[in-house]
Formats: C-alpha cells, structure tokens, sequence
C-alpha cells in the first residue's frame, strides 16, 4: 500500500496504524481542528450568517481541516536474532 490516497472525512480525528511483516508497527495521529474559514466565518459574518453559517460547517465537517494532511513514514526492519548484540562499553 505505497504509496495510497485515503479519503478521510474532516469532522473525526483519526489513528492509523502502519504494518508489514518484519518491521515494526507505526501509528500516527490525525487530528480534527477548526478551520480557519470557520473563524473567518465567525469574525466577519452578521450573527443571523454566522449562526446558519457555522452550524452548517461543523455539521458537514467542512469547518475543520486535518493536521497532517499528509503523512509520509518510513518502517524500520525488526531487528532478527541472527543480528549479532553490540557489546556494551
């Protein structure tokens, strides 16, 4: 699965977890913030608009944006048991 494009919607914070046999698990974490167009909603509307306005986006998740919004990661081999120790000093 590399690489991938997920969709993924706006309003939930996700975690994701990366495997393949004979590396280790990653998982990452992507987050639901407000958007800045919801704060500029906020700001520069008339309260009858920004009331409509910002339940619309928080109801349809247009009024967040995920942070990543992408994700690039690379897996680490497990270590084998055949990989000699190093000794400690």
């Amino acid at each position: 699965m590399t690489p991938d494009d997920v969709a993924l919607e706006r309003r939930y914070t996700y975690s994701l977890r990366f495997e393949k046999q004979g590396f280790q698990p990653r998982t990452v974490l992507i987050e639901a913030k407000p958007s800045r167009e919801l704060w500029r909603n906020i700001v520069w509307l008339h309260p009858l608009g920004w009331l409509a306005g910002v339940l619309v986006d928080l109801n349809t998740g247009s009024g967040y944006e995920l942070e990543p919004n992408a994700v690039s990661l690379t897996l680490v081999p497990v270590p084998s048991e055949a990989d000699p120790i190093a000794p400690s000093p």
